[in-house]
């Protein structure tokens, strides 16, 4: 069963609030203002990226999106299993959601609200611990544990075809040890922050980064990409294009790009947990965080940052979240997802405010909610697509989103899968 919302204009779809002179929309931190189209949005949409083919998907009108909201999928998974930090199971691929059942050799496709399970790629025989990646490149690369090794494998044609140990020590938590592809297929590891290239069927070692990565990635034609907090700057940005005897740094976000904004945070600024993403034009999203504070009863200001090149950054105040999401205060962010300069979406936890009850607070359980750029008018803004209830208080959800901006929502509930065009 499924419910398909034609989204309509929200008050809460509202221009966001700047931190700029020109009209309170945005600050532009890098000197001049971006080229903008018709829609008042920069750069303009093409129909691929000439990187990796990804399809480029158009940034919508607030309020006229169709959103195909599925029914739960039931599946087996213990959800308290994964702890604070381990990665599902769960990998997207166009409008299909695959769930991995470890050992027992089997997985869930599911598609538009059904679904049937069936035999996984062999290669995951016995595996355990799976959790899986989207490179820039387009392909994605699963990690999994085979007793006290660790392999990836690339999934190409619908299935898993191959199987390769890797340099991990643990394949969970997933963000001590990350596995890209280009677009030959050759895999790049980051093992904590030393980085190695796939060399035939071994694995050669290429040192660290010039900074801690924050965010890695390979694009399709092999040129390695890291971002993080550098000395004296709030996010770095740099590049090891293959064959090249060294690292380039393309740019950097200051603390004085960031504006007055930044000091308006309560608690002071720091990017998030789910710090961002490099989309396949090239481009860099980044968030700040999106912790509460005051026990639920105020939420933080949260920014959204977005370059080009690494040199020029657009600096946004993200819409008030409690009027966004119908009186909820955020908690933290979950997934997030950038297809292109203009056009970006994110999911994040929320809950109405908790309760005092003599000496205890109460909380209520939490939703996961979709929020996607849109333009208001010909302005950038952000507009609530879709929401799914996240029972408890405790229990982890997670949220995945396909290359086409599909995103699934694994919860106790099961599975929600939710696209948007």
């Amino acid at each position: 069963m499924k419910r398909t919302i034609i989204m309509l204009a929200l008050a809460a779809c509202g221009r966001p609030q700047g931190t700029g002179d020109d009209a309170g929309d945005k600050v532009d931190a890098g000197g001049g203002d971006a080229t903008t189209n018709g829609d008042g949005m920069a750069g303009g949409d093409t129909p691929t990226d000439g990187n990796s083919g990804t399809i480029m998907i158009p940034v919508l009108a607030c309020g006229t999106a169709t959103v195909e909201a599925e029914t739960a999928l039931p599946t087996p998974l213990d959800l308290t299993s994964y702890g604070t930090y381990g990665s599902p199971p769960l990998f997207l691929d166009g409008d299909n959601a695959r769930v991995v059942y470890g050992t027992s050799s089997t997985w869930m496709t599911a598609a538009h609200g059904t679904a049937q399970t069936s035999s996984a790629a062999s290669v995951l025989a016995g595996s355990t611990y799976f959790n899986a990646g989207r490179s820039l490149s387009g392909r994605i690369v699963g990690v999994y544990n085979v007793g006290s090794e660790v392999r990836a494998s690339v999934f190409e044609g619908g299935t898993f075809v191959s199987s390769i140990a890797i340099p991990c020590t643990l394949a969970q938590p997933s963000f001590y040890c990350e596995v890209r592809a280009a677009g030959d297929g050759h895999l790049w590891v980051r093992q904590d922050q030393n980085l190695f290239e796939q060399v035939g069927s071994t694995f050669e070692s290429r040192g660290g980064a010039p900074i801690g990565a924050q965010l890695f990635d390979v694009d399709a034609a092999g040129t390695v990409w890291v971002g993080g907090s550098g000395t004296g700057e709030v996010f770095q940005v740099w590049k090891l294009p293959s064959g090249a005897p060294g690292w380039t740094k393309t740019g950097a976000l200051t603390t004085a790009m960031l504006g007055t904004a930044a000091t308006e945070i309560e608690g002071g600024f720091q990017l998030d947990g789910i710090t961002g993403a490099f989309a396949p034009d090239g481009s860099i999203h980044l968030w700040s965080s999106a912790r509460c504070i005051g026990t639920g009863l105020r939420n933080k200001l949260q920014l959204y940052m977005r370059s080009q090149d690494g040199s020029s950054w657009s600096v946004e105040r993200l819409p008030d979240m409690t009027t966004l999401l119908d009186g909820h205060v955020t908690w933290s962010n979950a997934q997030i997802w950038a297809n292109s300069y203009d056009n970006a979406r994110f999911v994040n936890v929320s809950s109405t405010q908790p309760i005092m009850q003599g000496l205890d607070w109460i909380y209520p359980s939490r939703q996961l909610n979709v929020i996607g750029r849109c333009t208001n008018g010909g302005h950038p803004a952000f507009e609530r697509m879709a929401s799914a209830p996240l029972p408890g208080w405790t229990v982890r959800g997670f949220a995945r989103f396909s290359e086409n901006g599909a995103v699934s929502l694994l919860t106790s509930l099961g599975l929600t899968q939710i696209y948007v065009r």
